[in-house]
């Protein structure tokens, strides 16, 4: 079978092993693209820039929201000026028209918090809104 750079999810799909798959956008955005899987919907809050076409799941009446996202952590010590260097810089590294096109390109959009205490909340947040969920499951992080 031809690889485009699928992980296991996207290959079991491909080999019609299993009908659905929820997976990030980057990771099927190559497939979908070349006709080896169908994008159904998206589970973020407004239809993804790299799938205009792709309908939001609240439009088929189904209330699941998922946004995908990544962070910088860095050891709760580490001093104030420097945290607020890799802030400043993130920022500008997101901005840059090259990085902000490929990320686009992969289905993601490109944002930074506005603020470290922002992105803290943020994270403090999602870990709340998910561990009921998690915790249901009776998966664990040991």
């Amino acid at each position: 079978m031809e690889r485009l750079g699928q992980g296991i999810g996207q290959q079991i799909v491909v080999e019609n092993r299993v009908q659905v798959l929820f997976q990030s956008a980057r990771e099927v955005a190559e497939l979908a693209r070349v006709g080896r899987t169908r994008a159904l919907a998206v589970t973020v809050t407004d239809r993804a820039p790299a799938f205009p076409e792709v309908p939001i799941l609240r439009e088929a009446g189904v209330d699941i929201v998922s946004n995908g996202w990544f962070g910088i952590v860095v050891n709760a010590n580490t001093p104030e000026p420097i945290l607020e260097r890799l802030h400043r810089e993130t920022i500008a590294v997101l901005a840059e028209p090259e990085l902000a096109a490929r990320l686009s390109a992969a289905g993601s959009v490109p944002r930074a918090s506005a603020s470290n205490a922002d992105f803290a909340r943020f994270m403090t947040e999602e870990a709340a809104r998910w561990r009921p969920m998690v915790q249901a499951s009776g998966a664990s992080g040991d």
